[in-house]
């Protein structure tokens, strides 16, 4: 503002000038207007670039003066400020702490003991395997996702410095060691013996175990458990029961036998 007064003021000047020394020529007097008028155009649009070039900060700048209040400084805390993009602003630190102090104090924040970390990727594993359908399916998505989408679920679990690969190398072990756990399972619930056994399911080996089980009662032991189905004459004749005395093929006798009965035919 105040150099625009100044630029005003001297346009007003310079035309009193020209009036008094040349008296109200028209020419002069736009010849001065003109000329102020682009100075000032230049000034005010110098004036604005430099400032703008001024405001544009860094990440780390406006982080650094956001943390110089006590409000931000508490939700920052876990955001480190790299001091090279800080320009010439000097940085004003937490009361007590040097930057090798702080920068560890970030460090030891943000990265947890090898224990409690691998803790919680198990837990977390596990606690995600209940919501995808099981670890098959989170290492499916895990596979599929974009580095966005896998920090993101980092720091919503509260993880960090994991990368990818470990996440999904610590999945395969998990579902790895459940696998042998699942087969022991298993063979604890026993199989009963199945009477096709030493059999494939191909024609030739099928017709050759009905084969045996229709033979008669020689080959009994070889069916075990199979029914056996004698209808040869062989085993006809082996057979233990007598047909009636009055038994005869003729239907006319049938009937007769019926009719003694006292049933109708």
């Amino acid at each position: 503002m105040k150099l625009l007064f100044a630029l005003f003021s001297g346009l007003l000047v310079a035309e009193l000038l020209v009036v008094l020394l040349f008296g109200f020529k028209l020419e002069l007097i736009v010849f001065c207007f003109v000329v102020a008028v682009a100075m000032t155009g230049m000034l005010v649009v110098m004036r604005l670039l430099l400032q703008h070039r001024a405001e544009i900060d860094s990440v780390s700048s406006r982080r650094a003066k956001a943390k110089r209040s006590d409000v931000m400084r508490d939700r920052l805390r876990e955001y480190s400020v790299d001091e090279e993009f800080l320009g010439g602003e000097s940085y004003t630190r937490e009361k007590g702490g040097s930057p090798a102090t702080s920068a560890a104090e970030s460090r030891s924040s943000r990265n947890p003991s090898a224990s409690e970390s691998t803790v919680t990727i198990e837990e977390a594993i596990k606690a995600h395997a209940e919501v995808y359908g099981g670890l098959g399916e989170l290492l499916q998505m895990m596979e599929k996702i974009d580095d966005g989408a896998f920090g993101h679920l980092l720091k919503k679990v509260g993880l960090y410095e994991i990368s990818r690969e470990e996440v999904i190398l610590k999945i395969t072990l998990m579902i790895e060691a459940e696998s042998p756990a699942l087969g022991n399972a298993a063979d604890f619930q026993g199989e009963e013996p199945c009477i096709l056994e030493g059999h494939t399911l191909d024609k030739e080996s099928f017709d050759d175990y009905i084969r045996r089980c229709m033979t008669g009662a020689e080959d009994d032991e070889k069916c075990g458990d199979g029914i056996s189905v004698d209808l040869d004459d062989a085993a006809l004749s082996r057979g233990t029961g007598s047909p009636p005395e009055d038994f005869e093929h003729n239907p006319k006798s049938v009937i007769a036998s019926l009719k003694r009965a006292g049933m109708k035919p």
